[in-house]
């Protein structure tokens, strides 16, 4: 393992976290089979991404932001400083119209990081407007 990360420059650290929270995620989801949950079946006309996102906006939903008309984005639940994206995230030049994020990180700005993209009308189905 250690060989193939140096010739491919990964970080082995981080490979090892990964490896530890997908084996962990693999052990929660036999058990759940095992007590006979997980019978309900997707709506298969929706994107798993999507299911994703929205799942993701389930639990952080006071981290939805919206942009302003001068580029910078505000919380829609939480007064405070205007918000950017972090220049390190592929959605650092798409100003999307509404995001989500997970960490924030304050240097000379106040940056939203691991920032996705989410469509307006999926706010409605959770009572955000």
């Amino acid at each position: 393992k250690t060989k193939w990360s140096r010739q491919n420059f990964v970080n082995v650290r981080p490979l090892r976290k990964a490896f530890s929270i997908y084996k962990q995620l693999c052990e929660q989801v036999q058990k759940v089979k095992s007590i006979g949950g997980g019978s309900e079946k997707l709506d298969n006309s929706e994107p798993l991404g999507d299911c994703l996102l929205k799942a993701i906006l389930s639990g952080f939903f006071l981290n939805v932001c919206s942009i302003r008309p001068d580029g910078t984005y505000k919380r829609l639940f939480i007064e405070g400083e205007s918000l950017c994206i972090h220049p390190a995230s592929v959605a650092f030049n798409q100003k999307p119209e509404v995001v989500i994020y997970i960490e924030l990180v304050n240097t000379s700005k106040l940056y939203m990081r691991n920032v996705s993209v989410l469509e307006a009308s999926w706010l409605h189905e959770y009572g955000v407007s």
